[in-house]
């Protein structure tokens, strides 16, 4: 017994999508999406340190400097002490405070770099005047970046 041919086909009717093939820019938005990826930083080294030293010229060495880098509060340093912490390359706010006047220096940094950042508190030019003749004087916060060594 032999089977039955089937001479006809059965047709779904299904739409084909409306897309311009041609375009290679359309189906790279199709798979990733309307953000390109990211593209990473084309270098073996991502990040950067940042240091932050106290002492040498410090007139006043007894009261503490807040730091902050970009709004965060990254510690309190007092005379003679030394911060270090690991950083993303860019361009970053630096702010020291001593509870009374704050000095704020941007910086920017490149992967792999050692940034060292020089901070303290100190009388101002009249200060010794004011403290002789009213005893009293307030301090200002320097804070410079050091040149980069070789």
């Amino acid at each position: 017994m032999s089977k039955p041919v089937i001479t006809h086909r059965l047709e779904v009717g299904v739409a084909e999508p409306d897309v311009d093939t041609s375009d290679l820019s359309v189906l790279w938005r199709a798979f990733y999406g309307s953000a390109p990826p990211p593209v990473p930083v084309p270098t073996a080294v991502r990040e950067a340190s940042l240091t932050f030293t106290r002492g040498g010229r410090d007139v006043f060495k007894d009261r503490p400097i807040l730091i902050y880098v970009d709004g965060e509060l990254w510690g309190r340093l007092r005379h003679e002490q030394q911060l270090t912490r690991a950083i993303a390359p860019g361009r970053h706010s630096v702010r020291v405070f001593n509870t009374l006047f704050s000095r704020t220096l941007d910086v920017d940094v490149t992967p792999g770099e050692q940034v060292r950042m020089r901070c303290g508190n100190g009388f101002p030019k009249a200060g010794w005047l004011l403290m002789m003749f009213l005893h009293v004087t307030y301090l200002h916060v320097h804070l410079e970046r050091e040149p980069a060594t070789a």
